[in-house]
Order: structure tokens, then C-alpha cells, then sequence
């Protein structure tokens, strides 16, 4: 009794104990913790931490997992939180693979703000401007997927460092990917963090089919 918990810790154990009828059942769950433990060092109260836990942002994107930290921090010291600047370049050369994988991460930052920008619409100030950047960037995707893409002349980076870059550059600070999280099992592959954001939805109790 009188114990404080972590929120992290205090949801853990809620999901752990919590029971629903068979029909049903707990959907989700490991990503809104994982949220949890990124934002171990964001103070709120309760209840408001929980929905940005359940932001469809995946443990192991860092970029949206950057977005989602920066977000909330912003919403926990002023109250208002403000769409960042982002620059929409046009590749030096021809189109690279690099270049859409650099616009799918930022088209999952306007993705995470329009979210939260439903659930606190006080708060989340640039909602049009979040929406009209998304929008150019899909438009920009879909230029560069009618054009045939060139090779990455330069070493290859990987999406984890392609992403950790963008969320320095637009959120001014070097992103340790260990203190937002890591996701289960560390950073994900190229693969995973291509993932569509709509794929993923909040956790919920859902009805078997």
C-alpha cells in the first residue's frame, strides 16, 4: 500500500491481471508498453500518458518513436505542442531508394501528430499544417514511384541510421534509440520500419470473430 509504481510498470501489472470474457480478448498490448517505457521520463498524469501509449507508433521505428517522445514532452512542459518544421528536399541526383525511405519516415511524423491532434485538439496546435505537409509528402512519393530509382551510389546506410539522422535534424538532439525503448528484441530491420502506421491501431478490447 502507499507504493508508487512506474507507469510502465503499473500498466504492466494491470495487463497482467486484467480479465475479459472469451469471447474477447486484449489486443495490442506489448506496443502501448513498449510506449510506456519510451516515455519513462515524460510526467503527466495518468490517464493522458495512457493515450499516448496507445499512439499506432511500432516499438522499433525510431523515428515515429522519436516524434511520439518529442510530442509528449512538449504537451507535459507547455500544454502546446507545435507541428515541427520539416523540409521537403529534392534529390541531388537521380531518385533513390533512400530518398522514399526518408519520405515514408516523415510522412509517419505528420501521421503521429494528426493522431494526437484528434485526442488533444488543444494542445496540438498545426493540425492543417500537419495535413497539408502530409499531403505534399505523399504526393512527392508518388512522383518519385513513377520515376525508375537509382542505385544508392554512396554506402548504404541503414533505415535505423536514416531515421535517427532525420529525428536529429528536425528534433534538434541526437536520438538514443536504447532510452526511447528499443523495441522488443532492438531496433528493427529495414523491413519493419517500411511498415504502413495504419496497420497499426490502439489497443482495445476486440471481439474474437
Amino acid at each position: 500500500l502507499g507504493e508508487s509504481l512506474p507507469f510502465a510498470e503499473l500498466l504492466e501489472r494491470f495487463l497482467k491481471m486484467a480479465a475479459v470474457p472469451p469471447e474477447y480478448f486484449l489486443a495490442r498490448a506489448d506496443n502501448i508498453l513498449e510506449n510506456a517505457r519510451s516515455l519513462s521520463d515524460v510526467r503527466m498524469p495518468p490517464g493522458e500518458k495512457l493515450v499516448f501509449t496507445q499512439t499506432p507508433v511500432a516499438p522499433s521505428d525510431i523515428l515515429a518513436t522519436s516524434a511520439l517522445h518529442d510530442f509528449a514532452s512538449r504537451y507535459a512542459g507547455t500544454g502546446n505542442v507545435y507541428f515541427p518544421h520539416i523540409v521537403i528536399s529534392e534529390p541531388t541526383m537521380a531518385v533513390t531508394p533512400r530518398h522514399i525511405l526518408e519520405l515514408e519516415g516523415l510522412h509517419k511524423i505528420c501521421d503521429v501528430y494528426k493522431w494526437l491532434a484528434v485526442r488533444f485538439p488543444e494542445a496540438f496546435l498545426d493540425i492543417a499544417k500537419a495535413e497539408k505537409t502530409r499531403q505534399e509528402i505523399s504526393g512527392r512519393i508518388a512522383q518519385y514511384l513513377r520515376q525508375p530509382l537509382s542505385p544508392d551510389l554512396e554506402e548504404a546506410a541503414s533505415s535505423d541510421e536514416t531515421f535517427a539522422n532525420l529525428a536529429a535534424a528536425i528534433f534538434g538532439a541526437d536520438v538514443d534509440f536504447e532510452d526511447l525503448g528499443g523495441g522488443v528484441g532492438g531496433v528493427g530491420d529495414g523491413d519493419d520500419n517500411l511498415e504502413d502506421l495504419h496497420d497499426f491501431e490502439e489497443s482495445r478490447v476486440v471481439k474474437r470473430r
